[in-house]
């Protein structure tokens, strides 16, 4: 059953025949790869997890967790070859009304801080940094790099996103 619909994508619940091309996604485009079953527990959790189909194909998927007074985004990926048309930005939407509908005050996520494609759509939606991680993430090459974590404030409304 579709979430939200756009005119050549689809936003689709998560669900454990995902997985596959979810992991293929992550691989292809992150440096340090979530194990496989971090998914299928990520599912188990119920934690908001969803995927973008496109022609077939999962272009896109989120996750998150909720909680009574906050949210945290876990994971925003956009498959490289369907990145910088806005898929990325309609998911993030997505996820903030959820949380707005929930009553939910903060929106929490951890970014790369050579992350910039993914730090300007956070920016874009006026996400802050609010602190510097030291050395918190592996690249492919063993070096460490530093993170950012950064917040939304909901206490304005969505529409003026």
């Amino acid at each position: 059953m579709p979430v939200a619909k756009g005119e050549d994508w689809i936003l689709l619940y998560m669900g454990k025949e995902d997985a596959d091309q979810v992991v293929q996604i992550e691989v292809e485009t992150f440096q340090n790869p979530w194990n496989p079953s971090f998914f299928i527990n990520c599912l188990k959790e119920r934690y908001c997890c969803r995927v973008t189909d496109i022609a077939g194909k999962i272009g896109a998927f989120n996750i998150m967790s909720l909680y009574c007074d906050h949210a945290r985004i876990l994971n925003l990926c956009v498959c490289s070859r369907f990145q910088g048309h806005g898929l990325g930005r309609r998911m993030l939407l997505d996820l903030l009304e959820i949380v707005h509908s929930r009553d939910s005050r903060v929106v929490l996520l951890e970014v790369r801080r050579s992350n910039r494609k993914a730090q300007n759509l956070y920016h874009s939606v006026r996400f802050k940094v609010s602190t510097t991680q030291r050395l918190s993430y592996t690249n492919r090459d063993g070096r460490m790099e530093d993170s950012l974590s950064m917040a939304l404030s909901l206490q304005e409304k969505l529409g003026s996103l």
